[in-house]
C-alpha cells in the first residue's frame, strides 16, 4: 500500500510539473526573426502562438522597453531598426492567455548592422 501511494503521489508531481511546464519556460512564440540574426533597416517581427492558446494579450519589448501591444492577429511589427545603435539587441515577448495563467515568454538576441 505504502508503494502504490508512493507511486500515485510521483505521478501527480510529475502531470503538475509537464502541464505547467509550457508557462514556465520560452514559449518559441518569435518567428522571425531568428536568433542570432544580423538584421538592418524595417525588420519585420511575427509573434506565433500555439494554435490552441486563446490570445488575451502579447506584449513585445525590444531591449527591455515595451514597443507594442497586441490583442488581435495578426501578431506583426514592422520594426525600424535604424533608431538603434549597431549592436546586439534583445526582442522579447510576454502572452497572457484568455484563462489567467501564467504569462508564456520568449526572448531572442540580434545583430543590428545598418
Amino acid at each position: 500500500m505504502r508503494f502504490v501511494r508512493l507511486y500515485l503521489a510521483s505521478i501527480i508531481i510529475l502531470f503538475t510539473f509537464l502541464s505547467c511546464s509550457e508557462f514556465l519556460s520560452s514559449g518559441g512564440l518569435i518567428a522571425t526573426p531568428y536568433d542570432g540574426q544580423t538584421v538592418k533597416g524595417i525588420q519585420t517581427i511575427v509573434i506565433s502562438p500555439a494554435d490552441d492558446v486563446l490570445v488575451d494579450s502579447i506584449y513585445l519589448y525590444i531591449n527591455f522597453q515595451l514597443e507594442k501591444t497586441f490583442t488581435t492577429a495578426p501578431y506583426q511589427y514592422e520594426w525600424d531598426t535604424t533608431l538603434l545603435t549597431n549592436g546586439w539587441c534583445t526582442i522579447s515577448v510576454e502572452l497572457y492567455d484568455q484563462l489567467g495563467g501564467y504569462p508564456v515568454t520568449d526572448a531572442i538576441q540580434v545583430k543590428v548592422e545598418n
